[in-house]
């Protein structure tokens, strides 16, 4: 295999390099994903059920943190997948990457040893093709050309069948190495396991301190409320009572008014039956007054008549 490597041309020893190297990058960025999100799953295992975690972890204490802090501002509704994603895309992003050039390592290789593959198929056309040109549809004479031609042909052949072989091993071989490393089922389990104790943990943790701190918001109303709410009544009580006595006092003081304006109202009916009176005597002595005036008038009509006759009389005797 390896005298048949060796007679390969530059370009072909450089697929099979390029492979090869995709493959090693693929098998250790399999091991070193694993092997990281294992390390971040036992530092959560040994923590997640004590009642103050200390994690290693810095990308697990900021997911703790984070939820904290959303379940103070949100309450019950946080996103909880969404915090997860973004601190471990966030801190560990090249597990990401890594992640995604092992799902895609495989494609490269065979895509590399297909590059081969059309290579190698053509020079070996090409070779052919030049062979059969300078034959010039006549026999062939020299039997060595021939040979050397068809060699060169075969050369370019093996580069196809090589590099495809390269291509087709790799990604056969990995294709095992991460269906057992399966390095997307740890990562999900990891997150799934975190999202859990998030829920189902630090939320009733929170809960429950929350719960705790309002009862204890509700015992002080309360003690406030019993503590003021006897001052409280009895201010209404001697609030009540001097409003009792000062209601006593002016109703005591409106009766002994009410007791005066009717004396007053008594006085003036009094006084007007007087008036009434004085004006009736008044009235009656208007007339007497009228009719003595008028016999005045009379009795001086009668004088002066007689008077009259009188003075006549005396001129005429």
């Amino acid at each position: 295999m390896f005298d048949l490597i060796q007679q390969l041309n530059p370009v072909a020893i450089t697929i099979i390099t390029l492979i090869a190297v995709v493959f090693l990058l693929a098998f250790i960025s399999t091991i070193l994903v694993r092997n990281r999100y294992g390390k971040i799953s036992r530092d959560f295992h040994r923590n997640h059920k004590l009642k103050n975690p200390n994690f290693s972890e810095i990308v697990l204490t900021k997911i703790a943190e984070d939820y904290r802090k959303a379940a103070e501002s949100n309450g019950p509704d946080v996103n909880t997948q969404a915090i997860i994603e973004k601190y471990f895309n966030k801190e560990h992003n090249t597990l990401a990457l890594g992640e995604r050039f092992v799902k895609q390592a495989t494609s490269i290789m065979i895509i590399l040893g297909l590059l081969g593959t059309f290579y190698g198929l053509t020079l070996s056309i090409s070779e052919l093709v030049n062979l059969l040109s300078n034959g010039g549809g006549m026999e062939f004479t020299n039997v060595e050309g021939v040979v050397t031609g068809l060699i060169d042909s075969v050369q370019g052949m093996s580069v196809a069948f090589v590099t495809s072989l390269f291509g087709i091993t790799g990604s056969v071989i990995l294709t095992f190495l991460t269906t057992f490393a399966n390095i997307g089922v740890v990562r999900e389990t990891l997150l799934v396991e975190v999202e859990s104790y998030l829920d189902n943990v630090v939320a009733k943790d929170y809960s429950t301190r929350m719960q705790e701190e309002y009862q204890m918001l509700a015992q002080a109303v309360q003690q406030v409320f019993d503590r003021y709410g006897d001052q409280l009544s009895n201010d209404l009580i001697h609030l009540a009572e001097d409003s009792t006595l000062q209601l006593t006092k002016t109703t005591n003081e409106l009766q002994t008014s009410s007791k005066a304006m009717m004396q007053a109202i008594s006085m003036f009916a009094a006084s007007l039956e007087t008036f009434s009176e004085n004006t009736r005597d008044l009235t009656e002595f208007n007339h007497h007054l009228k009719t003595n005036i008028e016999r005045m008038n009379v009795s001086f009509a009668d004088l002066t008549d007689t008077l009259k006759e009188s003075t006549d009389n005396v001129h005429s005797a």
